[in-house]
């Protein structure tokens, strides 16, 4: 913790939290409880700034795992979030900021990947794309294709980036 630096214009709003995540472990599972205090602030995130932003600054933890934790902004919907915020994302969308209103995650075979926000990054996926319906925010349809090979086709998927580790 500490990593959180408040601005000049940061607003403690005195507001408790408290989050519970999954997938706090690199392999997928285990678990995390993280209590803490809402703050408005502006936040900035890969040059993308939005001015009064709500995020939870976490003072207690308590995980099966190591978790790295200071702040959560958010890209989810306002019904998961502390306290009814809109988050970071949504804002972004809100105010205008990003071409469109879109994030990615592109995962690779290497134990890494990349997260877009505003664009589309042509450059991190062979093929085509093609845009399919969203069942709810973070969830959807698509194919399951691991090495080349389809696994599944017309799949439940579900986008969780909000952990230590991003699963597919």
């Amino acid at each position: 913790m500490g990593l959180y630096k408040p601005s000049k214009d940061s607003v403690d709003t005195k507001e408790p939290f408290a989050i519970a995540y999954g997938t706090a472990q690199s392999n997928g599972t285990g678990s995390a409880f993280i209590n803490g205090t809402l703050y408005r602030d502006t936040v900035t995130l890969a040059g993308l700034t939005v001015e009064n932003q709500t995020l939870g600054v976490a003072n207690e933890s308590q995980s099966s795992t190591n978790y790295p934790h200071d702040g959560i902004i958010g890209f989810g919907a306002q019904r998961f979030a502390a306290n009814n915020a809109t988050s970071w994302f949504h804002n972004l969308c809100a105010n205008g900021l990003v071409d469109e209103c879109r994030f990615g995650l592109a995962l690779n075979d290497a134990n890494s990947g990349s997260l877009v926000v505003g664009t589309l990054d042509s450059g991190l996926f062979d093929g085509d794309l093609t845009k399919t319906p969203i069942a709810e925010e973070w969830f959807t349809y698509g194919d399951v294709v691991v090495g080349g090979q389809t696994l599944e086709k017309n799949a439940i998927v579900e986008f969780d980036s909000g952990s230590t580790t991003i699963v597919g």
